[in-house]
């Protein structure tokens, strides 16, 4: 049976807000760290209280990254781990409210919840999509490695050796989506008995980067102006979905699913064979890996390599169509049933 771990609208994990500074009630001022600015004249002019949550005290703030008061406004940052043993429901509409709390409840602020809620403005976050798989979660990152090599607009890289982030390749907004294995992840988190780890056993996490404003109303379909963090949590738009989409549905993957189907050109010159051929070879020998193929043409062409490149994608794609090649070209293939799987997952979140 195919289900989300998280249901409804959109959840965070990490998540940095602006508040009025009036709205947090200090309870033990001796764990802020203070700087005061002064005038020539020696008259203060401003304070900045900070909270750092590492150090000694990690183990009581965990999931608080940071608080800073300076003059009127309020900036703090925290992440779902403060709702400890319930971390893997994330941050929602339906339990923002026990997220304050918890965090008023470590008994060294207090966060006037109502007013917070209706003014907290973001100023990024991460939203993010926990997908429970029917099969092994190594797989469905192999297919997704192996699809991202293929992509033309859209680069995959290894993500803390447990996933991979897709980069879009454009000259302004670089978005980023995230894919790991949450359990290897969690596991590495010294407070991992916290957050029922178990949980995650078949997880892959889908999360998504937000941090311009302008691409953050775009995406969530919101009003010009400063971005509420209630408006955020109502949104009815599966914005990882659509970045998840746009992805896996690339146009310039050359023939895409057609080329499970895909034929051999009939008719194809012994020259056109030689060169299609030795571009197999140079694919095997980087092990199927696209970043070695970069750098062995970055070191054997002169000037720009995009041409040769995205002739390279188009062979490995048809090698994997047409299950070519030795046991490195097959390991290099992947399951679109993996790819269908989490686009459905990422509709019912």
């Amino acid at each position: 049976m195919i289900r989300s771990i998280s249901s409804g609208r959109n959840r965070l994990d990490s998540v940095k807000l602006a508040f009025p500074a009036e709205l947090l009630t200090l309870k033990r001022k001796n764990t802020f760290g203070v700087l005061q600015r002064y005038s020539p004249e020696g008259e203060a002019l401003s304070e900045t209280l900070t909270l750092d949550a590492g150090g000694s005290l990690s183990d009581e703030l965990i999931g608080l990254k940071s608080v800073k008061l300076i003059g009127g406004r309020g900036e703090i940052e925290f992440s779902a781990k403060v709702l400890r043993e319930r971390y893997p429901e994330l941050i929602g509409i339906d339990n923002i409210e026990e997220v304050i709390s918890r965090m008023n409840g470590i008994g060294i602020f207090t966060l006037d919840a109502n007013r917070f809620l209706d003014q907290a403005e973001v100023c990024r976050f991460d939203c993010t999509t926990d997908l429970h798989v029917t099969g092994e979660v190594g797989d469905y990152l192999q297919s997704l490695k192996v699809y991202g090599a293929l992509l033309w607009n859209w680069e995959a890289t290894p993500y803390k050796r447990t996933g991979f982030v897709f980069r879009k390749k454009v000259s302004s907004y670089h978005e980023r989506v995230l894919f790991y294995d949450k359990l290897a992840e969690v596991m590495k988190d010294k407070h991992r008995s916290v957050f029922n780890p178990d949980r995650f056993a078949d997880v892959i996490r889908v999360e998504t980067k937000h941090t311009d404003l302008k691409h953050i109303r775009k995406r969530f379909n919101l009003n010009s102006g400063e971005v509420r963090l209630m408006e955020v949590l109502m949104s009815k738009e599966k914005v990882n979905l659509k970045l998840f989409t746009s992805i896996v549905d690339s146009p310039d993957i050359p023939g895409a699913r057609e080329r499970y189907n895909s034929l051999r050109s009939e008719g194809e010159k012994l020259s056109s064979i030689e060169k299609r051929k030795g571009m197999e070879g140079i694919i095997r020998d980087c092990n199927c890996d696209m970043a070695l193929v970069r750098m062995f043409l970055r070191e054997t062409v002169k000037g720009t390599i995009s041409h040769y490149y995205k002739r390279y994608q188009e062979c490995l794609a048809n090698m994997i169509a047409n299950g070519e090649g030795n046991e490195q070209t097959q390991a290099g293939s992947f399951d679109m049933s993996h790819i269908d799987e989490m686009r459905e997952l990422l509709k019912v979140a």
